[in-house]
């Protein structure tokens, strides 16, 4: 079962992010840590993935460990994209970023239904020149 999941939840990033498929998420899914502006929620994602991709044409994620246990799955993801549009307000810069991501997901019913997560924005933000390097 632990395998199943983790399966599921490394499918449901390549659909989600790479080809704006939602069906692996649940339509009552909740995110316990949305993103700044956007509902926790089904939608919320979907918007998180239209104001990524705006700023970000070229993102990718690439899920770098993935450990299940139960119906819960933890990733540590690498967040990579040219920031060639507004993001979170800030014009474009062209830089390449790349940002880490850690979450655990809940899956039942062969869904993905809840998310509890960390991005490291201060590295995203540091590195789209939101704030000095030090």
């Amino acid at each position: 079962m632990s395998d199943d999941n983790e399966r599921l939840v490394r499918e449901a990033f390549e659909q989600v992010w790479a080809h704006g498929d939602f069906t692996s998420i649940a339509e009552d899914y909740v995110d316990h840590n949305p993103a700044p502006g956007v509902p926790g929620n089904r939608e919320g994602l979907m918007r998180l993935r239209e104001m990524t991709l705006a700023g970000f044409p070229d993102f990718a994620v690439t899920v770098e460990d993935a450990v299940a246990a139960g119906d819960k799955v933890a990733v540590r993801l690498t967040n990579t994209g040219t920031h060639e549009g507004t993001f979170l307000g800030i014009p474009p810069t062209g830089a390449q970023a790349n940002w880490t991501v850690m979450a655990i997901f809940r899956v039942a019913d062969d869904s993905v239904v809840e998310r509890w997560g960390l991005v490291d924005a201060v590295s995203l933000l540091t590195q789209l020149g939101a704030f000095p390097r030090s």
